[in-house]
């Protein structure tokens, strides 16, 4: 018996196949791309349309409320473009720069940065965060790329949050690691799709705003931490819960990288 390898230019048959899979994928990833960047670029360009052909005729009220949506939309864009460079970052020979830090207090940081952004100060009251996090928890990791998750997971669920109820849990667990999660009556994934939504076959189905690229670049940055990310259907209650664990190190134990 012996094989047969068919040769494209150097490159075989298997390989060829592999190159294909590989720039659909970036097709697709692309054409998310540019679906989520129309919504609030839309936006943004309406509203500053508005002001500029309408200025004279609106009251100040009127005004405050369009500059308030190109500001939201505004950060909603660089949310999404931050994600876009970070992933390529991730995707080349970037060095995590792992540090101790106060994982409780920058989670309720997140949380307010996040409430900043996407709830109008009308809204506010409407909302209900329920916080179940312990204390002082210290770990090694890149601040800067934690807290982006953290933003990501948490602006997902207030997107796609039914009921504006949400729930958020930060706790130490007894295998040495740290896990957060929230749950939240969420619809952004088909239930059918919960176990593997971080496939990238799967990131596809999810092209509504902004969670394909949020998906891949969670994944990316808890991996990158050793750790493990994924979603569940809500036991409580209809919806989503996302899920992640990483490592808790002992702070002498922990190295910096640059």
């Amino acid at each position: 018996e012996y094989e047969v390898k068919i040769s494209y230019g150097g490159r075989t048959l298997e390989s060829e196949r592999k190159m294909s899979a590989q720039n659909k994928l970036s097709y697709e990833f692309l054409q998310n791309i540019k679906q989520e960047l129309r919504t609030p670029v839309a936006k943004i360009t309406n509203a500053l349309e508005k002001l500029k052909t309408h200025y004279d005729e609106l009251d100040e009220h009127e005004k405050l409320l369009n500059i308030a949506q190109i500001s939201m939309d505004s950060e909603k864009l660089n949310c999404l473009i931050n994600n876009i460079i970070d992933l390529s970052k991730l995707h080349s020979d970037y060095r995590l720069l792992i540090k101790s830090y106060n994982l409780t207090d920058l989670l309720y940081e997140r949380v307010e940065f996040c409430k900043k952004i996407y709830i109008e100060e009308k809204d506010n009251k409407l909302w209900n965060f329920t916080f179940n996090l312990e204390k002082d928890i210290v770990v090694n990791c890149d601040k800067y790329y934690i807290g982006r998750v953290l933003d990501n997971i948490i602006i997902n669920a207030m997107e796609y949050c039914i009921n504006k109820k949400v729930n958020i849990n930060l706790h130490r667990t007894n295998k040495g690691l740290v896990e957060f999660s929230i749950t939240d009556q969420n619809l952004s994934v088909p239930k059918k799709y919960l176990r593997n939504v971080f496939e990238s076959s799967v990131l596809n189905i999810t092209k509504n705003k902004m969670l394909g690229i949020r998906l891949l670049f969670c994944q990316k940055v808890i991996k990158a931490h050793e750790g493990q990310i994924w979603t569940k259907e809500s036991e409580k209650q209809r919806g989503v819960a996302f899920t992640f664990t990483i490592p808790s190190l002992l702070v002498d134990n922990y190295h910096t990288s640059s």
